[in-house]
């Protein structure tokens, strides 16, 4: 199927894409959804956990540390806990609009 209207949607500028999902007023990129949106902080919570059973310093790391290890492990326990976490929370989100 040929794509459509591709460019006729409205470009939102990066630092117009506020999370209208809490109330920390940051832009929605994949850091804030995975690691900081305020509506999913118990499922973050349960995440955490989880991995830090396998990576016990990974609270420590940084933001991007911690997104590469989510998004760029090739340990199948990691991959399966980031995936379940990940497909929860767009879930929720998607039920919401």
């Amino acid at each position: 199927r040929v794509e459509t209207d591709r460019h006729r949607r409205i470009i939102v500028p990066f630092e117009e894409r506020i999370c209208n999902q809490c109330n920390l007023h940051d832009v929605e990129d994949e850091t804030h959804f995975v690691l900081k949106c305020e509506k999913y902080s118990t499922k973050r919570c349960n995440f955490k956990r989880k991995i830090e059973n396998i990576i016990p310093s990974f609270d420590q790391q940084s933001d991007r540390q911690k997104l590469r290890v989510i998004l760029g492990s090739s340990d199948y326990d990691i991959c399966k806990i980031a995936i379940s976490y990940i497909n929860e929370i767009y879930n929720e989100r998607k039920s919401q609009k």
